[in-house]
């Protein structure tokens, strides 16, 4: 079971309620975010079923087992592989899956701790979290209709796109040298519009 939308917290956690109601032998579960789920762990743990965790982690002190990528390793791995593509000098961009998820905190800590510790002159310019896109979008109608010409139509903030929000980073940083994407799901939005854009010489991991 999971919720249409992959970042729905709360679709998440009403699935949860639904399988602890049949009294499963075991949950597994790809928390969305470490925070959440509490309450349906309590009551797993009260009626003796354990809980694993895959992929992303969760701060519940009693998970049975988890299971996933180290993360921290993962994005160390990146960090020097983007660093050597740049000659270890110049301005990176993150794309973020999310911001509340165990993976995705560990995989920006651990290419921003890499970074610190290894490369001086290469610097973060800018950090993007996909679940921040309403934020976002007021930022990219403000400015796009703050120069609007005579005659031109208006940007409304709920028709701007993560793909907006991409290219409005490329252009607000010309000198990227470099961009570092955490998962699939962003990966694949850079990479989409790195190729609408004809973009081939940004070092992108």
């Amino acid at each position: 079971s999971a919720p249409e939308v992959s970042d729905d917290v709360d679709g998440q956690v009403n699935l949860l309620d639904e399988e602890l109601a049949r009294y499963p032998a075991a949950i597994g579960i790809a928390t969305i975010d470490s925070s959440a789920c509490k309450i349906q762990f309590d009551l797993a743990a009260e009626n003796s079923i354990p809980i694993v965790t895959f992929d992303s982690g969760n701060e519940y002190q009693h998970i049975a087992a988890h299971i996933s990528t180290d993360n921290m390793e993962a994005a160390k791995t990146a960090t020097h592989k983007l660093a050597e593509a740049m000659e270890k000098e110049g301005e990176v961009a993150i794309f973020v899956q999310d911001s509340v998820s165990t993976t995705a905190t560990q995989r920006v800590q651990g290419f921003l701790e890499t970074i610190k510790a290894s490369y001086p002159k290469i610097s973060v310019v800018h950090v993007y979290y996909m679940d921040q896109l309403e934020a976002m979008q007021k930022t990219i109608s403000d400015k796009k209709n703050a120069s609007l010409q005579p005659g031109e139509q208006g940007v409304k903030p709920e028709t701007v796109t993560q793909e907006d929000v991409v290219r409005y980073v490329l252009e607000q940083f010309p000198n990227l040298k470099g961009v570092y994407a955490t998962n699939l799901e962003t990966t694949q939005l850079v990479g989409t519009v790195l190729s609408s854009l004809k973009i081939t010489d940004l070092n992108f991991v």
